[in-house]
């Protein structure tokens, strides 16, 4: 494989991404984005994870699953919400209109969904 061969990532990255390649002894170039591009990439990264648990095999599930969590604390720290203020919302919401444990598929209704 040439040295000089570059693969274009173009995507957010987590913050030791850097250090990680230095280490391996590669080349890479990066950038810090401003505000607004950073929180537009953070939700973008969150789909992406978000694809790779719905893809992701049993044995990398976790990985996956901690890769997400990791997207959404960080889009709640730079939106400045508290991860316990996120879970209180959380265990609000299951009292009210319940889990996702029962397999419950909504085939249809006579009322558009609700955006809670």
């Amino acid at each position: 494989m040439s040295k000089n061969k570059k693969y274009y990532h173009r995507k957010l990255v987590r913050d030791k991404v850097p250090q990680y390649i230095e280490k391996r002894k590669e080349e890479y170039e990066a950038m810090t984005l401003k505000k607004r591009d950073h929180k537009q990439l953070l939700r973008k990264k969150l789909l992406e994870e978000s694809t790779e648990v719905a893809n992701a095999e049993e044995n990398n599930l976790i990985n996956e699953l901690a890769d997400v969590l990791q997207v959404i604390k960080s889009i709640a720290d730079f939106e400045n919400i508290s991860f316990e203020r996120i879970e209180r919302k959380r265990v609000d919401k299951e009292k009210i209109f319940g889990a996702f444990k029962k397999g419950i598929f909504l085939v249809w209704s006579n009322k558009p969904a609700d955006k809670k």
